[in-house]
């Protein structure tokens, strides 16, 4: 090869390495976040509207926007996408169907209605392959953080599991099993897909809050 053209490329090579974004397209040795976890060859993966797919060497988890460092948070709600949970929580607290009264009785509430813990509303629950969705509302004031173990589900046997993880795709557009916690926007409808350890030749009857 020329010496001028090696001597180019070497330039250019360098060039792209200086401009790669640590965490996004190389991991960082240690992300300290803020509730004190310590991921070690982080890089961020993918993003949804709730949190950040994060691959280190603790495994892959879902890690909430308020949790990264001041030096990071930035950077990652900027490829927050805008409009995501509008397109995949179709149904929102308006749009939920409340019986119509009588022109005498007070007005209906725009809250929905379902299964209540800690703020939290089941609104709907439908039954997808290995995983059952359920629709979520945040009747509080503030964003909420909820794990899979906070859902319970009651097998046809009469015998209740708890939720071991949240289904979500990757990247490829893979499903995987992500036991990590997810926030909740407040005031706003969230489409969630949860998994369940059902035993062979079980089934699930009714899925609610475990401290219910």
């Amino acid at each position: 090869m020329p010496k001028k053209l090696l001597v180019s490329f070497s330039f250019f090579a360098a060039l792209a390495l200086a401009h790669a974004a640590p965490l996004f397209d190389q991991p960082i040795p240690e992300l300290h976040l803020t509730n004190g976890v310590v991921l070690h060859n982080a890089v961020a993966k993918s993003f949804n509207s709730v949190s950040v797919l994060v691959r280190s060497n603790e495994g892959g988890r879902t890690v909430a926007y308020d949790l990264f460092p001041d030096e990071f948070k930035s950077l990652v709600l900027a490829r927050k996408p805008a409009a995501r949970v509008n397109a995949t929580a179709k149904p929102t607290p308006v749009a939920i169907k409340i019986e119509p009264k009588k022109k005498t009785e007070p007005e209906p509430s725009t809250k929905p209605t379902g299964d209540t813990a800690n703020g939290l509303i089941l609104t709907s629950v439908t039954s997808g392959s290995g995983f059952i969705q359920a629709e979520i509302y945040n009747d509080n004031g503030q964003p909420s953080t909820l794990s899979p173990s906070a859902l319970q589900a009651t097998l046809d046997s009469g015998s209740t599991v708890t939720g071991s993880s949240w289904v979500e795709k990757d990247e490829d557009g893979k499903a995987q099993n992500n036991p990590g916690t997810l926030e909740l926007p407040p005031a706003s409808s969230t489409t969630v897909k949860v998994h369940f350890p059902v035993p062979r030749g079980s089934s699930i009857t009714k899925v609610t809050w475990g401290q219910s």
